[in-house]
């Protein structure tokens, strides 16, 4: 099992994977842009609601730190650098992506949806997987 995991673990897997990514987030981006989803309904219990937001996001986390381990334990260092650097890029590009178009083009073209911010999410990792794999990680060799 964990030679499968290390030819997994190869970076031109990754590059496969985040084109493949980067390709569906513009094929589905620019429909998801279009679409009408219904407002967000107010919960008639906010404490539950609260509670189970917090619920969801401790164990995301934990699921996310246990799946950080394995990265770390089965790829090389130049992979698994490659794999968090970009997820780190994509958090801030896609977290500065938001909030600008929040501040200055919501009110000409509208709010983005769910399904819209979840594609750019998924298209900034790849591009930052691009730029990452194109430039290097920036570690001292």
């Amino acid at each position: 099992m964990s030679s499968l995991l290390k030819k997994l673990y190869a970076p031109r897997v990754f590059d496969g994977l985040f084109l493949v990514a980067g390709i569906v987030t513009i094929v589905g981006l620019i429909p998801a842009m279009g679409n009408n989803y219904p407002a967000v309904v107010a919960s008639g219990d906010p404490l539950t609601k609260g509670a189970a937001v917090i619920a969801m996001l401790l164990a995301s986390l934990l699921l996310a730190i246990y799946s950080a381990r394995i990265d770390q334990k089965t790829a090389d260092d130049f992979v698994f650098m490659m794999i968090m650097k970009s997820g780190y890029l994509a958090f801030y590009a896609s977290l500065f992506a938001v909030t600008l178009w929040e501040a200055f083009l919501r009110a000409s073209l509208g709010g983005l949806s769910a399904p819209a911010c979840i594609l750019l999410m998924i298209g900034a990792w790849s591009l930052s997987y691009l730029y990452v794999r194109i430039r290097g990680t920036g570690a001292a060799s």
